[in-house]
């Protein structure tokens, strides 16, 4: 097999590039190399870094080729790494790269990060490119997102199976003596997914300061709710049981598989059939957007005093 044919073999499992090292392995002198760069057969991308020419370079391409260049050590990371894992709203405006080692390399188009700590155990493969793992990824990018983002891959990550929260929660504990920004967040989030029943009385505690500083009814709290046969439904965090309204509060920003998921529905939807109206509000309801949430519970009330009889019709009333 000649050596252009095999060096096209290994281009093409590396997204059209290849390196001057495999030039080398496969036969090629350094004549023959200056050769094809001359030409236009190969294009130089990097220092002995090249492509096939006429071969369109993706964005996992540029990403490999700036790996390579760095160094043996080096694996993409932060918005490269994001991009790869297929974060949401990840967007890769040009290759990063973290390093272990703290030699100075600087490579025009190429971000270059050198973290105190990079453990092999941060990072793996995606195919062919070395990576930061999910975990590490987030770690990375947690002190440049804002609390809700961040959420959003937490949960995504949890929910693929990519990330396991007490193992998370673990790592994260001992980066945060680094002072990395993010990592208080990323640290409740995962605490929050890890004990949800604690978040969940957290969230009730404030939800239920918040009512009895708006004025509203007191509500009852864990009260048992039955359907129009007797047959117990659920327990709920608070209800007006003169309107029946019903308030749950939920600490998860994500759902454990879907047993829980249905469940919840069915929970749901025989409340309303045994007439009750089930409000649900979560962290961002009672702590991001409290007074909204707040009328949202007295418009409920009002409604409910006209439909119900023997609500508590002026109560709310001026």
């Amino acid at each position: 097999m000649s050596s252009d044919r095999r060096i096209a073999e290994i281009a093409a499992r590396h997204f059209g590039i290849f390196t001057r090292a495999h030039a080398l392995r496969v036969g090629f002198t350094p004549p023959m190399i200056r050769h094809r760069l001359v030409t236009g057969r190969w294009v130089r991308l990097h220092r002995a870094i090249y492509l096939i020419g006429g071969t369109p370079l993706c964005r996992e391409g540029e990403i490999l080729a700036a790996v390579w260049a760095i160094g043996d050590d080096a694996v993409a990371s932060f918005d490269s790494a994001s991009w790869l894992w297929g974060f949401k709203g990840a967007v890769c405006r040009e290759p990063r790269v973290s390093v272990r080692d703290r030699r100075r390399v600087m490579i025009a188009g190429i971000s270059v990060h050198r973290p105190v700590l990079l453990p092999k155990r941060d990072t793996t493969r995606i195919g062919v490119i070395p990576v930061t793992t999910v975990l590490r990824t987030m770690i990375d990018v947690s002190a440049r997102l804002g609390a809700a983002r961040l959420e959003d891959l937490v949960d995504d990550g949890i929910l693929r199976g990519a990330v396991d929260p007490a193992r998370a929660l673990a790592r994260v504990r001992q980066l945060r003596c680094s002072g990395r920004e993010g990592l208080v967040v990323l640290d409740e989030l995962l605490t929050e997914r890890l004990h949800p029943h604690a978040s969940g009385s957290r969230l009730e505690a404030e939800l239920w300061r918040a009512i009895q500083r708006s004025g509203l009814p007191v509500p009852e709290r864990e009260c048992d709710v039955y359907g129009r046969d007797g047959v117990f439904i659920a327990r709920v965090d608070f209800a007006y049981p003169a309107e029946r309204v019903a308030i749950e509060v939920d600490g998860y920003a994500y759902h454990q598989g879907r047993k829980r998921f249905d469940s919840d529905h069915e929970r749901h939807n025989r409340l309303i059939d045994a007439g009750w109206l089930p409000l649900l509000f979560t962290k961002p309801h009672i702590f991001d957007t409290q007074e909204e949430t707040l009328a949202g519970i007295q418009r409920a009330l009002r409604r409910r005093q006209r439909e119900v009889p023997g609500g508590m019709r002026t109560t709310l009333d001026p």
